[in-house]
């Protein structure tokens, strides 16, 4: 009777060793699905970023000779513009600015740290 409570008993240890061994496979899957969800929602916010960036720069004939003019030549700017153009350009460089850090700090895939180089 001893040796067949064993035998269950060994039977019962393999049987939980591969539910453990199911279970991290399982694990694995999802880690892996949720990583490919994540970059895909990062994506997608940096793309809205620029999006939303670029529609604001262009946003009126103004916005856009102003930053055009900040860029090239700020001192042709009155003091109201250069202030306007100062808030664009800075607009422009904490975009690119976390675009590096992210991608310096391996927060980015390879295809989305591209994106700086846009």
């Amino acid at each position: 009777m001893k040796e067949i409570l064993e035998e269950y008993a060994l039977i019962a240890e393999i049987i939980s060793a591969l539910a453990v061994i199911i279970s991290l496979i399982f694990v694995g899957l999802q880690i892996r699905s949720n990583t490919k969800a994540t970059q895909a929602s990062t994506f997608h916010e940096i793309a809205a970023l620029d999006i939303h960036l670029l529609l604001s720069l262009g946003s009126s004939k103004e916005s856009s000779r102003i930053i055009s003019t900040f860029r090239m030549n700020p001192d042709a700017l009155t003091e109201e513009e250069h202030n306007h153009g100062f808030h664009l350009f800075a607009a422009e460089v904490r975009h690119v600015e976390n675009l590096f850090l992210q991608n310096e700090n391996k927060m980015l895939s390879k295809k989305i740290g591209n994106l700086e180089n846009h």
